[in-house]
């Protein structure tokens, strides 16, 4: 697997972003090479997760390719990391940023409908409006 990024850090605006496709990349079963600057956010989940490395020169690529090449680079990475930074796991820190968001402009404290539905694994990624919906709902009752 490879992300390619700005390598000579040319664009303010590139800084603190990270691509919904590079964490896909870091659930796949092969190691990621990430062609960026050294000082990339991507670099701290690499080493956390086990799943790749930052390559800013032609000799790193090399190195890295070699590496994978003679087994010095497990596929797997750690799987406990790897959860945290799944399409699930981010849908549930969203959520629970939204209920706070929530419950602070209704002045209200506790657990929301938002963080709830992602703990029971019934919130799909992109479906958190449904959950909304139904604590608005149930706030009018």
């Amino acid at each position: 697997n490879l992300v390619l990024d700005d390598v000579v850090d040319t664009f303010e605006s590139s800084r603190g972003t990270l691509t919904g496709k590079f964490l896909e990349l870091v659930a796949r079963a092969r190691p990621l090479l990430a062609v960026t600057q050294p000082s990339s956010e991507m670099g701290p989940i690499l080493a956390s997760t086990k799943k790749g490395r930052i390559c800013s020169t032609a000799a790193d690529v090399h190195k890295f390719l070699h590496d994978v090449n003679h087994g010095r680079l497990s596929p797997e990475g750690n799987s406990d990391e790897i959860a945290r930074y799944s399409k699930a796991s981010q849908a549930a820190v969203l959520a629970g940023l939204l209920d706070k968001i929530v419950n602070n402009l209704a002045g209200k404290g506790g657990t929301g409908c938002l963080s709830a539905c992602a703990e029971r694994k019934s919130l799909k990624y992109t479906g958190w409006q449904a959950a909304s919906a139904t604590r608005i709902g149930e706030q009018a009752q």
